[in-house]
């Protein structure tokens, strides 16, 4: 898996720097970007494997209620990020 991981990573880093202006941006927020994509579309494509061998006798993708299931997303996501910016918050009133 990890050589999976390593290929994945090479192959986005070959596209980013096929963009050009890839390389204006700063070192860290190349490496960042790199991580980022990689560990998206290898975590994605895992979660869309998964659900397609769940739903594999149904067509989940064309009959579920997609609205809803993006609102549930966005609430999950505005949720993630509330904790990680309180628990910021809380940690910087603790070094104070």
């Amino acid at each position: 898996m990890l050589a999976n991981k390593s290929t994945l990573k090479q192959s986005i880093l070959v596209f980013l720097q096929s963009k050009d202006n890839y390389h204006l941006i700063k070192p860290k927020d190349q490496k960042f970007i790199l991580h980022a994509l990689t560990e998206f579309v290898d975590n994605a494509s895992n979660k869309f494997i998964a659900g397609g061998i769940e739903h594999a006798d149904s067509d989940f993708l064309t009959e579920c209620d997609h609205i809803a299931e993006v609102k549930n997303e966005v609430i999950d996501s505005w949720m993630y990020t509330t904790a990680i910016q309180y628990n910021k918050i809380e940690k910087a009133k603790g070094k104070k």
